[in-house]
């Protein structure tokens, strides 16, 4: 360790103890044997029994709170199944799905978030849904902007239950005080926002950057902006460039190195203290996404103190919409309990109970337009963000590449110890061997 920041020998390590490393090698587990398919057709509840286990990686109050209501209503939907969860921590989650599959031990229903798809589905983790799905009246309910991140030729693996649609909190009475009239709407104009509501003498900073643990999303999603997709659409080839990387890593790192609009601590701030330090104003703006609104509006007075943007752009969006989904594992013993489950979550009432308890978007089209939405003027950036946002490029390994290469890069940047156009270089190298590798 060096000054408080790994270096990506020391991710690399820790990655190949936990067994975490498959993902980042690109390789993938032995297949599983096929689980048996559910019913065909819609089911009916008072036919679905058993016991049915489902894993998630759901650890906020919030967020436990919206999910219960989703559990209840299936309980009473489906009174005849013993249905048995267990909440798996985010680090965690991929090390035990991978052993699981391994050793054919898994549960019958796991949560399928996008990052994890492609490394769930490559080591055939997961049951083929097509048949049935088609066969179930809700599917016409998505676009295909919600289905297509868990389909791999042409056979859909998991049915979306949630989205993650990015936007940026930020302090209206801040920007009201520094005579801001409207959001940044570029990268450039986001970093001469933070700069002019700074203010060092106040411990008071423009941006809370996560640079700790979970702060490789963001950095993606600025060099996407500079350079939209990372590989070419069927994954083959990849086509980060290096003077995009450089542009979008200079930008972003800058807030610290040149503009000291964030706190010091960036480098190893994670989610409790870019949280923490938007809640209690010490900082001004946050990306994050839709999940975390109720937190915000409990600690911060909607519209007068708190409200939302979509997030700046160079010469492409910035903005993801990333659904999470529910998938069937191949060592389910109760494949329509299984299917009951996606089923039920993936329908708009449980989505917007879940919506109204936590802010995570509904994938439901009908839930989308529900007046509970329409009706709230901090919603009016995610229905933007739905509109313009794309689902990102997820590939075997970005896992480990976001967190092990990403991000120790850029933090190698935030603490002067690389050059920007020297770690952009380790991005593109490293981006270049996973995608062929993945080949």
């Amino acid at each position: 360790m060096h000054n408080g920041v790994s270096t990506r020998r020391d991710f690399l390590r820790l990655m190949a103890a936990s067994g975490a490393g498959l993902a980042l090698a690109g390789c993938v587990a032995e297949p599983a044997a096929q689980a048996p398919a559910p019913s065909a057709g819609t089911l009916n509840p008072a036919d679905v029994k058993g016991a049915l286990s489902y894993w998630n990686s759901f650890t906020g109050e919030d967020e436990r709170r919206g999910f219960q209501s989703v559990v209840d209503s299936f309980k009473g939907a489906y009174p005849n199944v013993d249905f048995q969860v267990e909440a798996v921590p985010n680090a965690d989650f991929m090390t035990k799905f991978t052993t699981a599959v391994q050793s054919n031990s898994g549960p019958d229903t796991v949560m399928a978030l996008m990052e994890r798809f492609p490394d769930m589905a490559g080591m055939n983790g997961l049951t083929d849904l097509t048949g049935f799905a088609d066969n179930w009246d809700g599917l016409g309910e998505f676009d295909r902007k919600m289905l297509d991140p868990f389909t791999v030729d042409g056979k859909l693996y998991a049915l979306p239950a949630l989205a993650f649609v990015d936007w940026i909190y930020y302090r209206a009475d801040w920007f009201e005080e520094a005579g801001i009239a409207a959001p940044p709407r570029t990268w450039d104009e986001f970093r001469q926002v933070a700069k002019a509501i700074t203010d060092p003498g106040k411990d008071r900073y423009g941006f809370g950057m996560r640079g700790g643990a979970g702060g490789g999303a963001a950095i993606i999603k600025v060099i996407n902006a500079y350079n939209g997709p990372l590989t070419t659409p069927d994954g083959k080839t990849a086509t980060l460039d290096l003077d995009a990387a450089v542009a979008a890593l200079r930008i972003y790192t800058g807030l610290l190195t040149q503009d000291h609009a964030v706190p010091p601590s960036a480098p190893n701030d994670s989610y409790n203290q870019v949280f923490q330090s938007f809640l209690t104003g010490r900082t001004g703006m946050l990306l994050h996404h839709t999940g975390s609104l109720q937190s915000v509006q409990n600690a911060l007075r909607p519209m007068e103190q708190v409200r939302t943007m979509v997030l700046p752009k160079a010469q492409f969006e910035s903005t993801w919409i990333l659904p999470g989904g529910n998938g069937v594992m191949t060592s389910t013993h109760n494949p329509d309990a299984a299917f009951a489950w996606l089923t039920h979550w993936a329908s708009p009432q449980p989505q917007l109970d879940f919506l109204k308890a936590t802010g995570y978007w509904p994938t439901a089209t009908a839930a989308q337009k529900d007046p509970f939405i329409i009706g709230n003027p901090l919603y009016e950036a995610a229905t933007q963000a739905v509109s313009i946002g794309g689902t990102p490029t997820f590939f075997r390994g970005f896992q480990g590449w976001m967190d092990t290469v990403v991000l120790v890069e850029t933090q190698n940047v935030l603490v002067g110890r690389k050059p920007v156009e020297e770690a952009a270089g380790v991005m593109v190298d490293s981006l270049r061997s996973i995608i062929a590798g993945n080949s």
